[in-house]
């Protein structure tokens, strides 16, 4: 499904809105004032995958947004999120220097770091000494 990126916080389009260019005409109709948007948080999760129920309405300010673009994301709900998370982890958290065989996999800390496509931003390969 396509959302909006605006300063790197993602919005569910406006019903009957299909396109970045759709919305931004809505916006320039709408300038001064205050836009409902139903928020993808990412406090448990790594876009561009986001978890079903951790969805936000807010109200969003255009004047104030520097930036914004149209990206393709899954929304799931959070126990498929848990399930392709652990597999995930399974296949990426192993071979990983912090890695600790006596911690679970999926911790809160995993939630933050790790993608569902695989892609970590706290991953350095494990040496073959460490293993």
């Amino acid at each position: 499904m396509k959302v909006l990126n605006c300063n790197y916080e993602y919005y569910l389009f406006p019903d009957g809105i299909n396109s970045l260019k759709e919305f931004v005409d809505y916006v320039n109709q709408h300038f001064n004032t205050f836009i409902p948007l139903v928020r993808l948080k990412t406090d448990n999760c790594v876009a561009p995958y986001f978890i079903e129920e951790d969805r936000q309405l807010s109200y969003v300010n255009f004047s104030s947004i520097s930036s914004i673009t149209e990206e393709e994301a899954e929304v799931m709900p959070r126990k498929e999120y848990d399930v392709r998370l652990e597999q995930t982890a399974r296949a990426r958290c192993v071979n990983c220097h912090y890695f600790e065989a006596s911690e679970p996999l999926c911790d809160d800390n995993t939630r933050s770091f790790l993608c569902l496509n695989g892609k970590c931003s706290l991953f350095i390969e494990k040496k073959k000494t460490e293993e």
